[in-house]
């Protein structure tokens, strides 16, 4: 008995004029942005089918494209340039442009931050102007810090867009201090102080309010004190000021005040005789102090990460790849993931940083330990796209080899991380996408179809086939079942995809 065949796209979406490089869903409106290679930009009404409007972001061709949930695009081209529009009634306008200087066929990946509190917000340090550095090289140095159905064809009828005030806009709003701005000497213990008068104000807190006032307290002594060991050491006195009795506004501010004070540097000087052993370098009071959306770019060379602030376009940070390894070539491809939440990071130091390479190997970096955890060789051919899952401890890797990798990022030494290996009749994976769920995972391949894998116990589900030429880009829809695809016969595809 023959095997079902797969059934068809629900429909396609017609009117690029050339290979479409990338596509992607909006977080919460029924829509789709799409790019193709000759630099075209469609954003498109799922439920009627068709084209809201077209623009074009120079010739280069299109990278990468992202819908925010405030009505914003992104897009990135050729030349390393990422650029942000407002959606209006009349079409896209482009309101701030970020140059990285880094050409390459890496698309950027994009996390979306928490919004802070004011307390935090006012702390000593904006992420305007300020960029840090990670360099494994340099362990003992502390990060430096410097100033700085149915088919449509494309012009068919609009939908009407909410319009954005350009007050409203966070591209347009005022950084909190100037780059050149002095620092704000009281500002680091305006979190703590503002714990401390929550409680004063609430009499069933006045324990608390006691405890936190001596934590505060000794946490300024200990970091205006000299020492050669661990300096700052501020989470366990935070921490033991909550209590069962404690009210939900009063944990939301030691939160901030803990978070507030992540950023603060420390240094172990102690070595033992096999070797000098350095605590991880603190996150950048700049990544910390970041809102909105933070972009991750390849550096101008091939041995850095870029780490950028959507709203302003300043770069908060930059990551070298450990000069321990192999060099491992150009950078392939980026993606965040996080502990708390397998799609969107909580906070900044929540996040994980995965980066694929030419050499075929992958790489994980743990933004709160700010160091690499994880570096390893999988593919002959270069890895071209990677999805790591946080909670299972597990992460797919393909690319221009004629294999899809399963392996474990479990803390290993000396032991294989392969878990399953899936042998394609045709080298070539464009691009991976791991549902939402975690229940499946699908591959854009370049032999024109798209393969769905269950993701639990690892194993081919189904084989899509309708496009006519190599699958660009596949991308799971985060609040329904669809999938799209984009294609180099310049059509992007709708499928309904089974729970």
């Amino acid at each position: 008995m023959s095997a079902k065949a797969a059934p068809p796209p629900l429909y396609s979406l017609r009117g690029h004029t050339d290979s479409v490089q990338c596509v992607a869903f909006h977080p919460t409106d029924e829509l789709l942005v799409s790019g193709d290679s000759s630099g075209v930009v469609q954003l498109w009404n799922l439920p009627a089918r068709k084209s809201l409007c077209s623009f074009e972001d120079g010739d280069r061709g299109i990278l990468q494209v992202a819908l925010l949930p405030d009505q914003h695009l992104l897009s990135q081209s050729r030349s390393g340039r990422v650029s942000a529009w407002i959606l209006r009634p009349s079409g896209a306008e482009r309101v701030r442009e970020l140059e990285s200087g880094c050409e390459s066929f890496c698309a950027f990946a994009a996390c979306a931050l928490p919004s802070r509190s004011t307390d935090t917000e006012s702390s000593d340090t904006s992420a305007s102007g300020v960029a840090s550095t990670f360099d494994p090289a340099a362990t003992n140095a502390q990060p430096t810090t410097s100033p700085c159905g149915s088919e449509t064809e494309h012009g068919s009828a609009h939908h009407r867009l909410p319009s954005t005030r350009p007050s409203d806009l966070p591209f347009l709003s005022a950084s909190p201090s100037s780059p050149g701005s002095p620092p704000q000497p009281q500002a680091r213990s305006r979190a703590r102080s503002s714990v401390g008068e929550h409680d004063r104000s609430t009499p069933e807190h006045s324990s608390s309010s006691s405890t936190a006032a001596a934590a505060a307290a000794a946490a300024a002594a200990a970091a205006e004190a000299p020492s050669s060991a661990l300096l700052f050491e501020r989470e366990k006195p935070l921490l033991q000021v909550e209590s069962a009795h404690t009210s939900p506004t009063t944990r939301s501010s030691l939160l901030s005040a803990k978070l507030a004070t992540h950023a603060c540097a420390f240094v172990q000087s102690s070595a033992d005789s096999l070797g000098s052993r350095v605590a991880p370098d603190p996150i950048p009071r700049a990544l910390l102090d970041a809102q909105g959306h933070v972009i991750v770019l390849p550096g101008t060379d091939s041995n850095t990460l870029q780490l950028w602030e959507q709203r302003s376009s300043n770069k908060l940070a930059q990551i070298a790849v450990d000069p321990s390894w192999p060099t491992p070539g150009m950078c392939m491809s980026v993606q965040f993931a996080s502990r708390a939440d397998p799609v969107a990071a909580s906070a900044a130091a929540d996040l994980l940083l995965c980066s694929t390479y030419e050499d075929g190997s992958v790489a994980i970096f743990d933004v709160r330990g700010w160091r690499w955890r994880l570096h390893t060789k999988v593919l002959k051919e270069p890895a071209l796209s990677m999805q790591l899952d946080v909670a299972r401890q597990r992460a797919v890797v393909a690319g221009a080899a004629a294999q899809i990798v399963v392996l474990s990022t479990a803390d290993q030494v000396n032991k294989d991380r392969t878990e399953a290996t899936f042998t394609l009749p045709t080298a070539g994976v464009a691009s991976l996408h791991l549902r939402q769920d975690r229940k499946l995972f699908a591959a854009a391949c370049w032999d024109s179809s798209v393969r769905l894998y269950a993701w639990k116990k690892p194993r081919p589900l189904a084989i899509l086939k309708h496009h006519q030429s190599s699958v660009q880009r596949v991308v799971f829809c985060p609040r329904t079942q669809l999938l799209a695809s984009a294609a180099s016969d310049k059509l992007v595809s709708i499928w309904s995809i089974y729970r």
